[in-house]
């Protein structure tokens, strides 16, 4: 085998020849090679790649979702980042859009939020894949304790989970919180 990656589910996925398939815990193959790409299961499902196109297979490497998708990757709280011919949204567990294609850029869900990014501004989406915080920044970063930095013309600051402004300080760089504190730059 090429490589071997061990699953937090009791499954191994392996690379023998450029393809991927996976084998359980006692050492037996249990999905064929056959996937140019694969990643590890989550609610069931797993992203896999077949004729250069991403889908989603189940436990026993059937298709629940055929490979439609150019590139997807995990967008946490159950749901998949996914991209097609250039555009970006939202799919939840099931591989069903949430959201249209129809970003530039999207971000994982962090804080139960998602940054996208639309007619070059950033926002942010809720996990019903409304956009809940217009996309009005040049700039975002991830929710983190109910706040985000955002950039805007006027400098870096936070907002909360509604797009308010909850701390607006003057300096030239400031970084998330951790453990209540943040660094700065004057």
């Amino acid at each position: 085998y090429d490589k071997i990656y061990k699953e937090k589910n009791n499954k191994f996925r392996v690379k023998k020849d450029n393809l991927y398939g996976f084998f359980n815990d006692k050492g037996k193959q249990i999905i064929d090679f056959q996937f140019e790409a694969v990643q590890d299961f989550k609610n069931n499902f797993a992203p896999a790649k077949k004729e250069g196109k991403y889908g989603f297979i189940n436990e026993q490497g059937k298709w629940v979702l055929e490979p439609t998708y150019d590139n997807l990757w995990d967008g946490n709280n159950s749901f998949w980042c996914v991209e097609k011919d250039g555009k970006y949204g939202i799919a939840n567990q099931k591989g069903e859009l949430i959201t249209e294609l129809k970003y530039q850029q999207i971000y994982s869900f962090s804080d139960g939020l998602a940054g996208f990014q639309i007619n070059d501004r950033w926002g942010y989406l809720n996990e019903q894949g409304e956009e809940i915080i217009p996309a009005a920044y040049p700039l975002i970063w991830a929710h983190k304790n109910g706040m985000a930095r955002v950039a805007s013309y006027q400098g870096i600051y936070f907002i909360d989970k509604e797009g308010d402004k909850v701390l607006v300080p003057q300096k030239r760089d400031i970084r998330d919180f951790s453990e209540g504190l943040a660094l700065y730059q004057e």
